[in-house]
C-alpha cells in the first residue's frame, strides 16, 4: 500500500529520478526533479541531521518551475557511509564541493537546511558567486546554548549508537520514541 502524499490538495508530487556516483569515497545517492523548462535554473538542496531528500521533497514539488536536485548527505538515506567515519564538517564541505562538480552543478543555487546549512557555509565559504541559501541556519554550538545539557545527552546518544554494531546502531539511532524525544526537547 503507499502512504498518503501530504499536502496532496495543495500540491502534486514530482518524481525525482534516482542517480548514484561515488563522491569523495561514498556511494552517494540523488534525485533529480526536472522542470518542464530545459532552460530552468538549478537549485541543489541539502538536508538537515537525521534527514534525507524525503524532507526536502515539498520544496521541489512547490518549485516546478526549476530543476532541483537533493542528495542523500553520506552516512543518511540511501547513501552510504565514510569509509574511515566522518571527522569533521570540513569532510562534509569537501564532499559537497566534488558533489556539485561531479554533477555537474557549480553554478547552481545551493540551499542548506538546518544541518545543511552548516555543511554549505563551509564547503562553498568565499568559493563561489552562485547564490547560497541558508533555511533555519544554526549558528550557536548546541553544547554551549542554553540546552547544553540536553545537547549533551543527544550527542551521548549518537556516541553510544555509533558503538554499537551498524544494524543495531542504525536500529537504535532510527527507533521513533527516542527520535521524537530528542526532536521535541532539542
Amino acid at each position: 500500500m503507499s502512504e498518503p502524499y501530504p499536502y496532496s490538495d495543495v500540491l502534486s508530487p514530482r518524481v525525482g529520478n534516482e542517480h548514484s556516483a561515488t563522491i569523495a569515497g561514498v556511494d552517494t545517492r540523488w534525485w533529480a526533479f526536472e522542470s518542464a523548462d530545459p532552460s530552468a535554473r538549478t537549485i541543489v538542496m541539502i538536508h538537515g541531521y537525521r534527514g534525507d531528500h524525503h524532507g526536502l521533497q515539498l520544496f521541489a514539488d512547490a518549485l516546478p518551475e526549476f530543476r532541483v536536485i537533493i542528495p542523500d548527505l553520506p552516512s543518511f538515506g540511501k547513501s552510504g557511509t565514510w569509509p574511515n567515519g566522518v571527522t569533521s564538517i570540513e569532510q562534509f564541505g569537501s564532499w559537497l564541493r566534488e558533489f556539485l562538480s561531479v554533477t555537474n552543478n557549480s553554478d547552481a543555487v545551493v540551499l542548506g537546511h538546518s544541518f545543511g546549512s552548516i555543511v554549505v557555509a563551509n564547503g562553498l565559504r568565499g568559493a563561489r558567486t552562485a547564490p547560497i541559501v541558508l533555511v533555519n541556519p544554526i549558528s550557536q554550538k548546541a553544547l554551549n546554548g542554553p540546552k547544553k545539557v540536553l545537547a549533551a545527552l543527544g550527542s551521548s546518544w549518537y556516541v553510544f549508537g555509533g558503538l554499537l554494531p551498524n544494524s543495531w546502531g542504525r536500529a537504535f539511532l532510527s527507533w521513533t520514541p527516542l527520535v521524537l524525544v530528542m526532536s521535541v526537547l532539542l
